[in-house]
């Protein structure tokens, strides 16, 4: 026992105790997760009397017979505003519950702050780092998971409503083709449009269920449509050409976007080569003599140096990405 050194039996010990409460973590939402979902297909299937399929369950059900679990409660005590993180949890599009999040947020945070620790030899650095990157970097993910699920539905927005007005053309109703919409396109697309055709199945208006839709997703493009709808509904008129014009529009919306990023992609380039040339040379000048570095590590004065200096190049990051970034 004198051989071991005790820094090694603590991470070892945490390390132990984090994959111990993952596994216990993943049983108990994972089995707590299907309980919930054959009740929502359960219940989806009473409410519309076998009308539609159970894939077409909408949000307001199976929220309301999820999120049972005692983990679950404990994640909606601990992370602030449990309700504004579930609604942004469910806008990724895939199966992340309060707990699950919470979970990640714990394993990420003990991995960098163990990694922080053996690397500095500093617990305190180790934990107020872990801590901050546990909290943080779901956050970016999550963040990133959202921008690019919506980016994939506007992409295919112009054709859902292309297929809209050929229904309607043809005679179809407006909630029929909505429905074709959801059977026909891709995810996530498809979903979205399977949620207002599970909403209209149980009795709620098209406008109720479009405008729910609408704030979950918050984009434009799609508050166009609702608006469109809402519209016509009251003052009448030709809604086929009406979306038809909303689709060339949101079209022309969507080529603008793609030159203004092929004008700003030099700007980008340079963004992204400034500022992961810092990084390159440390790990080369670490590679090459690891003494030459070693005060802004273990040195108080090279450590603040450093704070500012990544602070500085984030903030020139931020104000170059802010300047190749515009609203259409």
């Amino acid at each position: 026992m004198d051989g071991i050194d005790p820094q090694l039996l603590v991470v070892a010990a945490g390390a132990a105790a984090a994959i111990a409460i993952l596994g216990l973590a993943v049983i108990t939402v994972g089995g707590d997760g299907r309980r919930a979902r054959r009740r929502a297909q359960q219940v989806s299937l009473r409410l519309t009397k076998g009308s539609l399929d159970h894939d077409a369950a909408p949000v307001s059900v199976r929220r309301s017979v999820g999120d049972t679990s005692p983990l679950e409660k404990l994640a909606g005590r601990l992370l602030p505003r449990p309700g504004i993180l579930r609604d942004r949890l469910s806008r990724t599009g895939r199966p992340l519950t309060l707990a699950r999040y919470l979970l990640i947020n714990l394993i990420v945070g003990v991995i960098i702050g163990i990694g922080l620790w053996q690397a500095t030899g500093k617990a305190s650095v180790g934990l107020s780092v872990g801590f901050g990157g546990g909290l943080l970097l779901p956050h970016l993910w999550v963040g990133m998971a959202i921008e690019g699920r919506l980016k994939r539905f506007v992409k295919l927005f112009p054709d859902a409503l292309d297929l809209i007005v050929r229904g309607l053309k043809s005679g179809l109703p407006i909630t029929d083709s909505i429905k074709v919409v959801s059977d026909e396109l891709a995810e996530p697309l498809a979903g979205e449009f399977r949620t207002v055709a599970g909403d209209l199945g149980i009795g709620r208006t098209l406008d109720d269920a479009l405008w729910a839709t609408a704030r979950r997703l918050q984009l434009a493009d799609f508050n166009f449509f609702v608006v469109a709808l809402s519209v016509q509904r009251e003052t009448g008129g030709n809604l086929a050409e009406t979306l038809e014009n909303l689709s060339d529009i949101l079209r022309r919306r969507q080529q603008t976007k793609l030159k203004i990023k092929a004008l700003s992609a030099e700007a980008k380039a340079s963004a992204v080569i400034i500022g992961a040339l810092p990084f390159i040379m440390f790990a080369l000048i670490g590679s090459m003599n690891p003494e030459y570095i070693q005060p802004l590590i273990h040195d108080l004065r090279g450590q603040v140096m450093m704070a500012v200096g990544l602070g500085w190049l984030a903030i020139g990051v931020l104000v170059m990405a802010k300047m190749v970034r515009f609203e259409i």
